[in-house]
């Protein structure tokens, strides 16, 4: 997600600039009459692209009939250009505007003041009704853009939640247009959320036919989420990040999809619209504030070491200090969050009585700088005579993508102990050791431990070479255990 969601702000905002020197480019021809002229001033549309219309410094005078465009935006740019001219401000301009002019341009000029949030000019006291219900009318336009910006300059004239004016404004209105002005308040995320606060009893009618259109989104969203293709479900995400809560128990279920993406994508949209960070978010689960299962509490947890917010360590080490089923993962995932903070534990663990307890602290130095003594200590674990602490190096050699452990891992892929070869097969492909696909080829037919077969078929997935589908393609022939087959399965249909 780290790379994802960079590039995706530097495409937003490269399609804002976009769009905006386009309208500067448009308004520029439409106003400008002189040949010559137009040349000369719509050219700084292209070159000074952080002003939406440049191109008004450099006439000899604003044209008039800007402030009788349709569009508030050109309005209110003609207005600060005379402020500018006068030495003055927009505001000003727009004062003297509402004082001199009457009937349908006072009007204009006081949803003018409306768009900027201006104070409520003494001119315009006496038309709020005729205001308000103008902005209604835009709140049902064609355009997004101008759904977007009358429902803000309704929230923002009349002082009251997005939500509230939603509220208002719907029973007076057919329901064919719900879904239009549910997908407009959607756009400030938290939909559902806002409407559950602003509600009361007089708005059961609106709820239920609002309620009606977050129950078609759910059920849509949920179609997008079983598609298996990585644009619809990032598309069914964020129509779900706008039906929380509601929707929690669909985000939830992302997190038993294998794309790392996807998850962070799901528990970023619930810790925003929660207002906290994903790892206060993933703690309420944890505590049992907020209800979850214990695999989605598992899921959350290595989330934390690949989202590593600044509450990742705190919230990773109160798991490890309690006795759970989160406890043994904990320390790893605190390490990963934040070496410097989780280091004294993991040498506490090394030190304790519980076998369990060591494996952890071995699995932890994953996440440990790199010296002489750390490699030593990996290397020790991978001969130590308990079966869980070689699983615990051969991990955290595979994690930390250490190629010098290669030597041991391929000796541990030979291991009397199945959970000991399942991790060495793990780390093996990994690491991408010499011949993989051949050894995990080989586990796959040979190996007598179910689990063992069933990692190296996981693992055959993710290599997707030609010998790896045909091990696989062979194995759905003669594999005999059900789980066994049933990965393979599984395993195929990824790499068809």
């Amino acid at each position: 997600m780290r790379r994802f969601v960079p590039l995706l702000i530097l495409w937003s905002l490269a399609t804002f600039a976009q769009t905006r020197v386009s309208r500067c480019y448009e308004t520029c021809n439409a106003y400008v009459e002189d040949p010559r002229l137009r040349a000369t001033t719509c050219a700084t549309c292209l070159r000074l692209k952080d002003d939406p219309h440049p191109w008004l410094a450099l006439m000899p005078a604003v044209p008039p009939r800007m402030t009788e465009d349709g569009a508030w935006e050109i309005r209110w740019a003609a207005l600060q250009a005379l402020g500018q001219r006068a030495k003055s401000t927009g505001d000003a301009q727009l004062a003297a505007w509402v004082a001199r002019s009457k009937g349908d341009e006072q009007l204009r000029a006081c949803l003018t003041s409306a768009h900027v949030s201006s104070p409520r000019l003494p001119g315009c006291r006496a038309r709020t009704d005729e205001v308000r219900a103008a902005l209604e009318v835009e709140l049902y336009a064609e355009n997004a853009t101008v759904r977007r910006e009358a429902l803000r300059a309704l929230s923002s004239a009349f002082a009251m939640p997005r939500a509230r004016v939603v509220l208002d404004v719907l029973p007076s209105r057919p329901a064919t247009f719900d879904a239009i002005i549910f997908d407009t308040l959607a756009d400030d995320d938290a939909a559902v959320a806002q409407l559950v606060a602003s509600a009361g009893p007089r708005d059961v009618e609106a709820m239920n036919r609002l309620l009606a259109v977050v129950s078609a989104r759910r059920d849509e969203a949920r179609v997008n989420l079983q598609t298996g293709d990585r644009a619809h479900r990032l598309e069914a995400i964020h129509a779900l990040r706008a039906l929380l809560p509601v929707s929690e128990p669909e985000l939830l279920t992302v997190l038993t999809f294998d794309d790392v993406h996807l998850r962070s994508a799901a528990v970023r949209a619930i810790a925003g619209a929660e207002k906290r960070s994903v790892s206060r978010m993933a703690q309420a689960r944890f505590n049992g504030e907020k209800p979850a299962t214990e695999d989605q509490q598992r899921a959350l947890l290595e989330l934390l070491g690949d989202v590593h917010d600044k509450d990742c360590a705190p919230v990773a080490l109160e798991q490890w200090k309690k006795s759970g089923p989160l406890q043994l993962t904990s320390l790893r995932i605190a390490a990963s969050c934040s070496w410097p903070v989780a280091a004294p534990e993991v040498e506490f663990a090394f030190r304790d009585e519980s076998l369990e307890k060591r494996a952890a602290a071995l699995e932890a130095l994953a996440s440990a700088p790199t010296t002489p003594q750390l490699k030593e200590r990996l290397r020790i674990g991978t001969l130590a005579p308990d079966k869980e602490l070689r699983a615990a190096a051969v991990r955290a050699i595979g994690l930390r993508r250490w190629h010098g452990g290669l030597e041991r891992v391929s000796a541990l892929v030979a291991d009397p102990e199945p959970v000991v070869r399942v991790e060495a097969l793990k780390t093996w492909r990994a690491l991408d050791g010499p011949g993989a696909e051949a050894k995990l080829a080989k586990a796959l037919k040979t190996d007598v431990s179910p689990d063992v077969r069933r990692a190296a078929a996981e693992s055959l997935a993710m290599t997707g070479g030609p010998l790896a589908q045909s091990a696989l393609e062979e194995a759905l022939k003669t594999e005999t255990d059900s789980s066994v087959k049933m990965v393979v399965e599984r395993a195929l249909r990824r790499i068809r």
